[in-house]
């Protein structure tokens, strides 16, 4: 699962039109067990903050990676381990 911030509009725009919580909002950091949780709030500089998907070379490579390889978010170069409150794992892209 890839979390942008609140920089993320069209997510934003979501949540607040269904009032319903997006697991790709951060803050809070969504962690559910068995995904990989990756911050992507410092790649995307587009106006809606949505384009990181498709534009963002750090994002396609470590999509790549993934792809290719299986590899966990622990097992990816690219990716910097940062906790939570309650030092539970995810990953922001470098």
């Amino acid at each position: 699962m890839h979390a942008n911030s609140l920089k993320d509009k069209a997510v934003w725009a979501s949540q607040t039109l269904h009032a319903y919580p997006r697991a790709e909002l951060i803050p809070p950091v969504t962690i559910i067990d068995g995904l990989d949780t990756i911050e992507t709030s410092g790649i995307d500089d587009s106006m809606l903050g949505h384009s990181y998907v498709g534009s963002a070379r750090a994002m396609l490579t470590d999509l790549s990676s993934w792809f290719k390889s299986g590899l966990h978010a622990n097992e990816r170069a690219g990716l910097e381990e940062e906790k939570t409150a309650k030092g539970e794992s995810y990953w922001r892209i470098t």
